[in-house]
């Protein structure tokens, strides 16, 4: 008999050891972007988020459009240095603007378990972190280009009016416009990615949001007051500056950019390089 029970209990710590090391590896990247999509997408505060971002970028390219309706010469010497572009960089301003907002949801995407317990869970459905993190930027990069594609046609919308009174409306098919607008889009996933690799890395929204508002405006804003060959380097691989680099018109390169692909290559490490740091964290800090 207690030969029987012990064969028994053998056998079913065996087929439950067996389920589990199925249920693990049938755990596929695709079922673990599924479920942080769910996750993310079933709170209001998330479709709240993008909706703000989209409103304040409306809001701050009507008012940047105002100014250009009262000054209608700058708006045309500009469009004749920039071509249809010039008027397309209202709309980038306002979406960078926006993208305070989205960062936000992109670093509560991973600050939101920490606080709640929840990624407790998350690593019992799926142990291998590095798929975790994988979805989470992959579902981060799909609210990005959602909100960035949002914030950018209120922008237009919100500006048209007033552009098409000074003749700076951008024309969409064209070559530059194009470039700035895959760029801008480009960073802000990568951006979004920084908030999200902060959120693993420090475990605060609060944290990660003064960081890319500090990104964003502060040190841009800081460097433009101090001349020398450091701060030149700097401002080229901000944010801003490698995005403009994306998109400026070829072949006459600016010198006060980075060539385009060096552009595209310092966009993606603000993103990539942390998201490095926070896979690093997350395989080897306790929850």
């Amino acid at each position: 008999m207690s030969t029987l029970a012990t064969a028994s209990s053998t056998t079913a710590s065996s087929t439950a050891a067996s389920s589990t090391r199925t249920t693990v590896k049938n755990a596929s990247l695709a079922g673990a972007i599924r479920a942080e999509w769910i996750k993310s997408s079933a709170l209001k505060g998330t479709w709240i988020r993008l909706a703000i971002a989209a409103a304040l970028s409306g809001l701050v390219a009507m008012l940047a459009s105002n100014t250009i309706v009262a000054n209608p010469e700058a708006a045309v010497l500009a469009v004749s240095e920039s071509g249809s572009a010039a008027g397309f960089t209202i709309a980038m301003a306002a979406t960078w603007m926006g993208l305070i907002v989205i960062s936000m949801l992109a670093g509560s995407i991973a600050t939101h378990e920490y606080a709640h317990g929840s990624i407790r869970t998350t690593l019992i459905a799926q142990p291998r972190r590095g798929i975790v993190l994988a979805a989470k930027m992959a579902v981060t990069a799909a609210y990005a280009l959602l909100g960035g594609v949002l914030c950018l046609a209120t922008a237009y919308g919100a500006a048209w009016a007033n552009l098409s009174q000074v003749g700076a409306l951008p024309d969409l098919a064209d070559g530059q416009t194009l470039r700035l607008a895959g760029g801008l889009l480009l960073a802000l996933v990568s951006l979004c990615w920084l908030a999200l690799a902060l959120g693993h890395l420090v475990r605060s929204t609060v944290v990660s949001n003064i960081v890319i508002v500090a990104v964003l405006f502060v040190i841009p804003s800081t460097t433009g007051m101090v001349q020398s060959d450091i701060v030149e380097v700097i401002n080229k691989v901000l944010p801003q500056g490698a995005t403009a680099a994306i998109g400026q018109a070829l072949p006459a390169a600016d010198p006060t950019l980075l060539s385009p692909w060096l552009g595209l290559v310092a966009v993606l490490a603000w993103g990539i390089l942390p998201s490095i740091a926070a896979h690093a964290r997350m395989r080897t800090a306790d929850l």
